[in-house]
């Protein structure tokens, strides 16, 4: 079990079930965030092994050999990185974000994974504009605590987020925008 690894957890009375992606360890707890709504979760770790082989795989959910890796996603693949490594000028990551946000679903850079695919929606649609605004928001909110290390990349990705909204519209949380 490491920072990063998806695990199907079952509902629980005040948490909905589904995929997680674990995003910290502590000694006794293990914080998970879900791919789908961006619910955070805390499980302790002795528990995480017993939730997981209750939960019952989604019945969509085809796992193949060949199915495209999500650790390096659309906009990865498409040349969107941001912070200090990256050295990118904000008008490049947004000409980047333009690009993939008019691009044909089919040369979408997401493998063979299908189901991935389809979460991006059409060129130009609402579906693929929501997908766009939703990836940087789940950025900033799985790195917003994590320390001054990510402080650029938070500060560019909000930048992107104003930028998706004034430019294109794009439907998001404005929590996300703020500077706390």
């Amino acid at each position: 079990m490491k920072i990063g690894d998806r695990v199907r957890l079952p509902p629980t009375l005040s948490q909905p079930g589904g995929e997680y992606r674990i995003v910290a360890l502590d000694d006794s707890d293990v914080h998970l965030i879900s791919t789908k709504g961006w619910v955070k979760r805390r499980v302790a770790r002795d528990q995480l092994t017993v939730l997981a082989a209750r939960a019952t795989p989604a019945p969509t959910t085809v796992l193949v050999p060949d199915a495209f890796a999500r650790d390096e996603g659309v906009l990865s693949r498409s040349g969107y990185h941001v912070g200090a490594a990256a050295a990118m000028p904000a008008i490049n990551r947004q000409i980047v974000l333009r690009r993939v946000f008019e691009m044909p679903a089919a040369k979408l850079p997401a493998g063979n994974d299908e189901a991935y695919r389809a979460e991006w929606g059409e060129e130009r649609s609402e579906k693929r504009l929501s997908k766009l605004a939703r990836c940087l928001e789940s950025f900033i909110s799985v790195h917003l605590t994590r320390g001054l290390e990510y402080q650029r990349s938070v500060k560019e990705w909000r930048e992107d987020l104003e930028w998706l909204d004034k430019e294109l519209g794009a439907p998001i949380n404005t929590w996300f925008l703020s500077s706390s």
